[in-house]
């Protein structure tokens, strides 16, 4: 494996940030230089993470690594499966050039490579070889989970900024000479002390106070609700169908808007399991293996889904005549 590409590799990136001697300077503890892209990287990991968990897939050889697999499908929108006859085992390759395309744009003839390029194979074609793609678009998911990471790091940076305004939420202004004093008042403040003034020492009317707190409430709650909505397009987008927004306010939700929200959900996560069962089909027919792949589902806890057609369709109807109305 190559040295950048390496688990070690990943935790030098932080090292001279978080470890190294730089860190014992003031400006360092302030986190202000990486904090955003520590962050960007601890949401990819994680959708990303989520994103190779989702597929099961059932009767591969022992030798095709389910991961590795799925790495190559996220990142590069494809794998090619195919066998080996000198090395005798299966093997899940990354695409690389196509010479010949139908009339279609699907490839005919075609070279592909190992995961990091040691072994390189051409003349693939769809008689001894399988593609398998990542997505109905053809576009990687590795482009979703980006841009999830970067939106969830910006909105996790901003609820705790509005955090940090909470505990110190003052401006103060006040004289030179009383700057000490206003301090060691505050200080008696946060330690939930209450802050003795002697008379004459401190100019109390010197002080002038400004709050950061106005509105803050409502910002946390807003940011919030907008980290969990965007976290829950990321699953959407990466094929794990959920509803935990709609859950909480499935009083206050007809029962169409419900049953649209799971079919945009559903219809994202079909658009990443219906290649792969593609895929599975034709690995059947050019090697005779049974493979099958199937998504986790999640227990959404809503009823609407074990409704019977012909209810859902009444519904949907009526609320659609009487938004017309």
């Amino acid at each position: 494996m190559p040295a950048d590409k390496s688990i070690s590799s990943i935790f030098r990136q932080y090292e001279p940030s978080l470890y190294g001697k730089n860190m014992l300077t003031k400006k360092c503890h302030d986190f202000g230089i990486f904090n955003l892209e520590y962050a960007k990287n601890y949401y990819f990991d994680l959708l990303y993470t989520l994103a190779i968990s989702v597929p099961t897939w059932e009767g591969l050889p022992n030798e095709v690594d389910r991961d590795i697999m799925e790495r190559i499908l996220i990142n590069n929108g494809s794998v090619v499966f195919y066998y080996d006859e000198i090395l005798e085992k299966y093997l899940t390759l990354v695409l690389g050039e196509v010479s010949k395309y139908d009339t279609d744009g699907r490839p005919l003839v075609y070279s592909a490579s190992t995961l990091y390029g040691n072994i390189i194979y051409r003349d693939l074609n769809p008689d001894n070889s399988v593609i398998i793609w990542d997505r109905t678009t053809y576009i990687p998911t590795l482009v979703n989970i980006e841009f999830y990471a970067g939106r969830l790091a910006n909105l996790r940076l901003s609820i705790d900024q509005s955090v940090r305004n909470s505990k110190v939420p003052f401006i103060v202004t006040t004289t030179s000479n009383n700057k000490a004093a206003v301090e060691a008042i505050f200080t008696e403040i946060y330690d939930f002390k209450p802050a003795i003034l002697i008379d004459g020492i401190s100019e109390v009317d010197c002080l002038k106070v400004q709050t950061l707190t106005d509105g803050l409430q409502y910002v946390m709650t807003s940011l919030r609700e907008e980290f969990t909505n965007t976290f829950n397009e990321a699953l959407s987008s990466i094929g794990i169908a959920n509803l935990s927004n709609e859950v909480r306010k499935c009083e206050q939700m007809s029962q169409y808007e419900v049953s649209t929200t799971v079919t945009g959900s559903m219809v994202q996560k079909e658009s990443r399991e219906k290649p792969r069962q593609h895929g599975a089909e034709l690995i059947k027919e050019v090697f005779g293996l049974d493979v099958k792949v199937a998504f986790n589902q999640i227990n959404a806890n809503v009823n609407i889904l074990d409704q019977g057609e012909d209810e859902l369709e009444e519904e949907n109807t009526t609320a659609i005549e009487g938004s017309e109305e």
